[in-house]
């Protein structure tokens, strides 16, 4: 379908043009209009969403065009790191670090990172090039709030819940178009899909696994418990502050908005794919018993470990990379 998807290497600048600025603030009216009745439904109190109801949230056409650009190109030991932007959908683009590595392989198995909020997919860099040297490849993605200006949305518009919940919906979207992306590469073995995610990266893929079959196995590195009820009880001081300064009202209505994204409402539907939980036990804003009332909820196969650290040094805490890596190598 997207033969003419992948450039030759040639580096192509960053520049977008009028009429895709255009495109990007002036959306499907149809899509507005389609969305806008789902959330009339799910916000009035009593009506539960079946999680096939659920999924329609996550529709989009796969049929449109990718439009695969490489950016710039870098040559390490370990794989070479392709500096990528592709096309997601509702006019927006993913820029991304795509990692392939040197083995004389036909196709390599491949993870999907997304990293924590406005944080750097940089940061799972080492990680990435790792895996390059044990012939995995890789896909960083930047998180929304960490793309170039034309292309950021930001999460925890409180006051204004559908901001949120667009950008939450559009996260996920931009997995599946990467999912997209990744089966039509010639150098990604397809039925070798895994996913790695930090802090809204896992709430975003705790989503994908209850709607995606094109991925085999997660790793999820959990910082808050879902994306409605952090604002009523997390002691974190962005959702605190919050708090402050907002009504009852505009908390519950916040509340309903945003719930039909919460975990709960998608782990327990997984597609019998592999999931790790990794969690950290001093964390501040996450306890022990929120992280095993979401290992409860997910149905198996699953496992999962606690390590003695913070969730920001989970990232980097090396006895949880390590156990990534072993996963990775027993299970994709």
């Amino acid at each position: 379908m997207y033969s003419n998807a992948f450039f030759p290497k040639t580096n192509y600048r960053f520049v977008f043009s009028h009429t895709e600025r255009i495109f990007i603030t002036n959306l499907s009216v149809m899509k507005k209009i389609t969305l806008l009745a789902f959330l009339i439904c799910v916000c009035i109190p009593g009506i539960s969403q079946s999680i096939n109801e659920l999924k329609k949230i996550f529709d989009y056409d796969k049929g449109e065009y990718l439009d695969y650009r490489e950016l710039s190109i870098k040559d390490t030991t370990q794989g070479t790191i392709h500096f990528i932007v592709f096309s997601s959908v509702n006019g927006l683009k993913v820029t991304a670090n795509l990692i392939i590595p040197h083995q004389q392989l036909h196709e390599f198995p491949v993870v999907i990172f997304l990293n924590d909020g406005s944080q750097s997919k940089d940061e799972f860099l080492p990680q990435a090039l790792a895996l390059a040297a044990n012939a995995i490849a890789s896909l960083l993605i930047d998180a929304l709030p960490a793309r170039p200006d034309l292309f950021r949305v930001n999460y925890h518009n409180f006051a204004e819940p559908i901001k949120d919940f667009n950008a939450f919906r559009q996260a996920v979207l931009d997995i599946r178009r990467s999912i997209d992306l990744l089966e039509q590469h010639p150098s990604i073995d397809r039925n070798r899909i895994a996913f790695i995610g930090n802090g809204d990266g896992a709430l975003t893929g705790s989503i994908v696994s209850g709607i995606e079959t094109r991925i085999s196995g997660y790793i999820f590195m959990f910082s808050n418990s879902c994306y409605s009820c952090d604002l009523k009880n997390s002691n974190n001081p962005i959702f605190s502050k919050a708090r402050n300064d907002l009504t009852s009202e505009q908390i519950n209505h916040y509340e309903s908005v945003i719930k039909p994204l919460n975990p709960d409402n998608y782990l327990p539907h997984h597609r019998n794919t592999l999931i790790f939980f990794q969690f950290a036990q001093n964390d501040p804003y996450f306890d022990e018993s929120t992280a095993k009332s979401i290992i409860q909820l997910t149905k198996d196969p699953k496992s999962y470990k606690f390590y003695k650290t913070t969730n920001s040094g989970l990232l980097l805490f090396q006895e949880s990379i390590a156990d990534q890596k072993k996963w990775l190598k027993e299970h994709l």
